[in-house]
């Protein structure tokens, strides 16, 4: 039998900023996405700004690399 691993990641309580056009949310990790993030640390106990600061960083990542892998809204035929 397959150990399996799932990594659930939420999102809720969206704000966008009318002064400056920034996202504001709130970001839920279950405990296997949390440990896979431990495991990219490379430490033990990670503080929660320690996880949170690698959850951005990901996000970050996955942002860019999708937009500049051509992103949909930069495909579409006018």
């Amino acid at each position: 039998m397959k150990n399996s691993v799932k990594p659930i990641v939420e999102s809720g309580d969206a704000r966008k900023s009318t002064l400056d056009g920034t996202l504001t949310f709130t970001t839920v990790l279950s405990p296997d996405a949390l440990s896979m993030l431990a495991d990219m640390l490379g430490y033990y106990n990670p503080s929660p700004d320690d996880f949170a600061d690698e959850a951005a960083k990901l996000l970050h990542q996955a942002i860019y690399l999708n937009y500049h892998r051509g992103g949909a809204r930069r495909h579409q035929k006018k």
